[in-house]
């Protein structure tokens, strides 16, 4: 069976799947409503708004009041906010909590796959990892205790431990991986992108002269 795709219809299945989009998608709106105290679920939820840096939220209490800033710490029974009319962050208690609204974070920075890959190697022998912040700043050293929120790094060269917060790490390195590793990965994907190069424009190609491989 012979079909043929008119040209102007490939060329919107082309920039459809395949051209980046030049209008930027909204951020999406996340909310939680607890109708009763929950310690607990306001505990979990505040802990992962607080991976983020530069992370908004709106938080409504109990008793109707609402604050806006930046979740600073999130301790045993409360948790510290960072708002605009304090000098120094205020505390709220979970279980005076309401509801919390927020929104997407802007970076594609994953703090949670930061905090996961933490956690595996401060419980590993100590090797050398490097820390890239999103400052920019280079740090190499020993991932030491990882927490909820933040991890501690014995310094390589003067032995001091600094802790640092997941969010403020643009990436952190898998000190078990051997350079040799890694180029294999590069070779491998640089392979994938070779063969969509040379099938893409044969695939369409089939598709405008209608065969259909016979």
């Amino acid at each position: 069976m012979r079909f043929k795709l008119p040209f102007s219809a490939m060329a919107f299945f082309v920039a459809a799947n395949f051209l980046p989009s030049a209008q930027a998608q909204p951020r999406r709106s996340n909310s939680i409503v607890w109708n009763e105290p929950n310690p607990p679920g306001v505990r979990s939820t505040a802990l992962s708004i607080a991976l983020y840096s530069d992370q908004k939220v709106t938080v409504a209490l109990q008793d109707g009041r609402l604050f806006s800033g930046e979740i600073d710490e999130v301790r045993a029974e409360e948790f510290t906010l960072k708002t605009h009319f304090s000098p120094a962050p205020i505390s709220i208690h979970f279980d005076a909590v309401h509801s919390f609204r927020w929104t997407d974070p802007k970076h594609a920075g994953d703090p949670y796959a930061i905090k996961e890959l933490a956690t595996r190697l401060s419980h590993q022998p100590p090797a050398t990892a490097r820390v890239r912040l999103r400052n920019h700043q280079s740090l190499r050293g020993q991932v030491r205790d990882a927490g909820e929120l933040e991890f501690t790094l014995m310094m390589r060269d003067s032995g001091e431990v600094r802790t640092l917060h997941y969010r403020d790490v643009q990436d952190l390195s898998d000190p078990g991986k051997t350079p040799a590793q890694d180029a294999e990965k590069i070779l491998r994907n640089i392979g994938l992108l070779l063969a969509g190069i040379v099938t893409l424009p044969l695939a369409l190609f089939a598709l405008l002269i209608g065969w259909d491989g016979c």
